[in-house]
């Protein structure tokens, strides 16, 4: 299933500069298969996290290392957006001071 997935990855970021109406990118992912949260994961590291959000669908599992600027914007973005819009918009979500550490208490 890995193999499909990176398939699935490759196939999208191939036909990238094809795509007319970027804003619906995520409907794209949307028809990936079941681990699509992995499948974005995968093409938000191969394009650039800028390049996969969706603002009016940004509903995806990120995984953002800060230290990098352009997930850095992500997450600054995110984080706009969810003060701008009602309810818990921030699930499960865990900050490790390290990447590949463990998660920092104080949330």
């Amino acid at each position: 299933e890995a193999d499909a997935l990176a398939y699935q990855a490759e196939v999208i970021v191939a036909l990238l500069p094809r795509i007319v109406d970027a804003e619906n990118l995520h409907s794209v992912f949307e028809k990936l298969s079941d681990r699509r949260f992995a499948g974005v994961k995968l093409i938000g590291e191969r394009i650039g996290w800028l390049n996969v959000l969706s603002m009016t669908s940004p509903n995806y599992v990120y995984d953002l290392n800060l230290g990098v600027h352009d997930e850095w914007k992500v997450a600054n973005l995110l984080t706009r957006l969810a003060l701008k819009e009602p309810g818990e918009n921030f699930v499960e979500n865990e900050y490790c001071r390290k990447w590949g550490g463990e998660p920092s208490p104080g949330r």
